[in-house]
Parts: C-alpha cells; structure tokens; sequence
C-alpha cells in the first residue's frame, strides 16, 4: 500500500486502558504493529475527539501524497459518549485528487521550452500521472510537443496503448522499444515516478546521464535517484494543464514530429 500510495485506512480496536500493561489476554500494541507501512497512526484518546480523528485519518490517507493510515480505538470507547463535537464531512477532502498542489509560477514555461529544444525528448509518465487522473493531460501535452511516452508499470493508463506516440513500458519487465528510446533519449521529462529499481531496471537505465525534469508531489521523490536540472513539487494534472496553458499562450505547438520522433514511432511499429 505504501508504495503503490493506496489511501487506506486500518480501523483497530484495543484493550481498554485500564488494562493496558498487565499482560491482559490479547494484548498488543496496534500502534507499533502499523508503524513499519503506516507513519500516521494514531488512536483515539477521548471520546469527543471520536470525529476529529476520524476526519484526520481521511484527510491524511487521501492527501496529495496519498497513503495508508491506522486509527486505533480502545474497547471503552465503543461505549462512551462522544458528547456534542461536531460531526461532519470535510467537502474539500476524501478523494486523492481533491488536494492538488499547483507548480510555481512560470516553471512548466521553462521546461515546455526546454523540451522543444531538445533533440531527443522523451515523457516518462509514472504513477502519480494514474493517482492524478492526468492520462488527457499527459496525452495532450505529448501531442502538442510531438514527444513520444514512455511509462513505468504503475504508469501504464497514462497514455492509451495504441497511440502512435505510446512506447510503452520502461524498466524490468519493459517492452524492448521502452527501454532502448530511454537509452537513446538525451532529455526526460518524468512526471509522477520514483525512478526506482523497478522502472529504472535495477537502476541500470541510464537517467544519469540525460538532462532531468521532475514532476512530484511528494518532496522526498524530487532528485532522489537521479539529479534533476529542474523539479517542481506539483500534482501531475495541475502541472500539466499549466503546461498546457503555456503552449496555448505562446503558440509552442509543433505541426508535425520530428525526426527523433518519427524513428521512435517506426520503431514502435517494427516492435509491435
């Protein structure tokens, strides 16, 4: 759950506290148990503050990173009364995209420059893009630049399969295309991908070498694995739609492929 970023929530109930630390049958402890797939875990320590934490477990499991979450209930609390605490639902939270971080002002500007200038451009498009709900906005944009995609496994979605400018999968269990355009690429927009060992072939994939833009919403994930020349703590869609305002904006739009992109879709057809 962790590292597929699942928003789940691990509901547990406990001795109650007067029990607690004298060896009562069953006993354990809920909270050091989630610790190793949860860093929110946290019990309900009051009854007024029943709602509360419930409120809070949603919000963190749904977040912009989102993430699994355990809320520990002792056994009195199943018979205390809550008093009169407000019991609602927050409107803005509950769902992974209903906290989208927007990316700085002007910095998808750079990049979408950039990326037309380079020769041999490549869009890595990663989990996050599927969390996003970003698969019309990584399709967009690739069309508008002519660049063709490559996904990780969590990423596949984030491109329809059959279009012309869909590689296909990268990493250990890549199609062949998907790791050579990678080897081949000298600039790589990754949106959304930890770049782990997985999608990077045990790190063998040389990311290293070519010029790094970065796409995450998670800080820890932003030149992490490989350095990244540019990266922009930012949701995947919201990211994306700016770039897209900025190709609009400034006509950036290419009329057809180039040549980079047009051996890539060859190659496509040759390995398919």
């Amino acid at each position: 759950p962790v590292w597929a970023s699942s928003p789940v929530i691990s509901l547990t109930s406990s001795i109650g506290m007067a029990s607690r630390d004298r060896f009562e049958y069953q006993e354990l402890d809920g909270i050091k148990m989630h610790v190793g797939f949860c860093d929110w875990s946290k019990p309900i320590s009051v009854p007024q503050n029943a709602a509360l934490m419930t409120r809070a477990a949603i919000r963190a499991a749904t977040g912009p990173v989102p993430k699994p979450v355990h809320l520990e209930i002792s056994a009195e609390m199943f018979r205390a009364d809550a008093g009169k605490a407000p019991i609602y639902r927050d409107e803005k939270h509950g769902t992974v995209t209903s906290r989208r971080i927007p990316p700085p002002a002007g910095v998808m500007k750079i990049i979408v420059e950039r990326l037309l200038k380079a020769k041999r451009p490549v869009i890595v498009a990663g989990k996050g893009c599927i969390i996003s709900e970003a698969w019309n906005e990584v399709t967009k944009l690739a069309e508008a630049l002519q660049i063709p995609v490559v996904t990780s496994l969590g990423g596949k979605g984030s491109i329809s399969e059959d279009h012309d400018l869909a590689v296909g999968t990268m990493g250990r269990n890549s199609r062949v295309v998907g790791n050579n355009t990678i080897r081949a690429c000298d600039t790589v927009l990754v949106i959304g991908s930890r770049l782990g060992g997985l999608a990077t072939h045990r790190w063998t994939l040389p990311f290293g070498e070519k010029t790094l833009f970065q796409i995450d919403t998670n800080n820890d994930m932003l030149g992490h694995n490989y350095k990244a020349e540019i990266s922009v703590l930012a949701d995947a869609k919201a990211a994306l739609e700016d770039a897209l305002a900025e190709i609009k904006r400034g006509k950036l739009a290419r009329k057809e492929p180039s040549p980079w992109t047009k051996k890539i879709m060859a190659d496509i057809k040759i390995w398919r």
